[in-house]
């Protein structure tokens, strides 16, 4: 695991080999080969390797003059493993890199910039790794549950139109933003009522509520019961 890093550059991290995680912001991806990955400048970012099957990686440090549009254009994560072009050209800039032969360093900024020009291309096609996008846009509502999430956020983070959330998430859950966050609040609900002591005020405010009243009554028109009775009947069964 890295110590949380913080680039005043754009940065691309490539995976060649091993498992794990990289967490961009408040974004926490699953790292597997062929897995490209962006970070924007100024962003946090965290390797978390799998002592198992550790990571062989290359990074590639770069600026552009578009710097605002690169950081809403290039995907936060996606799978070049069966592109062959993003494969070459990742292969020949870290071998222009290691032999540091004559005219290397032009030739990496040339395959670099056509590099990127590639990935904002891709981006732009949105059937282009649409399982990556809904695997992370679930992914982040799962791990900010107890927080408030708008379709405004998730579009900001994810650089897609709040209409393409909507159908993202009916797509991948049959569910609303609203309706999918309130069915991860009360399976967490349920989790705590069985397996903790916790008061129902104390699970309430760790599932995002304020108000211990209006999470009970949430919870018995989702259960058609109440939290205590729920606690109750499942420790009885």
């Amino acid at each position: 695991m890295t110590p949380k890093r913080i680039f005043d550059y754009h940065y691309l991290l490539y995976v060649h080999k091993g498992i794990g995680k990289y967490k961009i912001g408040n974004i926490t991806y699953d790292a597997k080969i062929g897995d490209l990955f962006y970070c924007p400048p100024q962003i946090s970012n965290t390797i978390l390797a799998d002592d198992s099957n550790p990571f062989l990686l290359s990074g590639i440090e770069f600026t552009v003059d578009q710097s605002a549009y690169a950081a809403q254009s290039i995907p936060g994560k996606i799978n070049i493993s069966k592109d062959t072009f993003l494969l070459m050209s990742i292969n020949e800039m870290i071998k222009e890199y290691s032999f540091s032969k004559t005219f290397s360093s032009e030739i990496c900024d040339n395959i670099l910039s056509v590099l990127v020009s590639q990935l904002i291309r891709t981006s732009q096609n949105k059937n282009i790794g649409s399982e990556d996008i809904s695997e992370n846009l679930l992914g982040y509502i799962i791990n900010n549950f107890n927080q408030p999430i708008t379709h405004k956020q998730l579009s900001d983070i994810f650089s897609y139109h709040k209409n393409s959330i909507n159908r993202i998430l009916l797509k991948s859950t049959n569910m609303t933003l609203k309706n999918y966050i309130i069915d991860i609040r009360m399976k967490k609900a349920c989790e705590f009522l069985l397996y903790s002591n916790k008061t129902v005020a104390e699970i309430a405010e760790l599932c995002g509520y304020s108000s211990s009243v209006f999470f009970s009554r949430q919870f018995k028109q989702k259960n058609g019961i109440t939290p205590l009775e729920y606690r109750k009947t499942r420790n009885k069964a």
